[in-house]
């Protein structure tokens, strides 16, 4: 082979491993997105199944509020009242929660209202501060 032949090869060969380069790049690019969209998808399934968890679990729980004395309310809306936001990465679960918690402390004081035949309005703090745990 004649030295024109080897620097062809030899500059072919250059542009194949450059080239090869590029496209391994661009596949590590992709594959970090495709991970990424992963996780993210991940982190929202984990929360819905914890949003959902919770409220099935005080569906649950509200079945029985008429069986249970009016301390053990008052100590369920404490608990409800206290209780923080996950902080869920999509803002709409965030704004889901809020609108649940908000539900269950209004429906846990109407059934406070319906035991004591009192109204003391729509803050928890008033219930608590009268019927709670002393």
């Amino acid at each position: 082979m004649s030295e024109y032949n080897y620097k062809r090869l030899i500059i072919l060969l250059i542009i194949w491993g450059a080239l090869s380069a590029i496209c391994s790049l661009k596949l590590e690019q992709t594959n970090r997105k495709y991970i990424e969209t992963i996780n993210v998808y991940n982190n929202e399934i984990r929360d819905i199944q914890s949003l959902s968890g919770f409220i099935t679990d005080y569906e649950r729980d509200e079945q029985h509020f008429s069986q249970m004395s009016v301390s053990d309310l008052t100590f369920y809306l404490n608990t409800i009242n206290h209780l923080r936001s996950p902080n869920f990465e999509n803002s709409d679960l965030n704004l889901v929660w809020s609108k649940e918690k908000n539900s269950m402390i209004s429906e846990t004081i109407n059934v406070l209202r319906q035991k004591t035949k009192d109204n003391l309005g729509d803050d928890p703090s008033q219930w608590i501060e009268k019927y709670g745990y002393k």
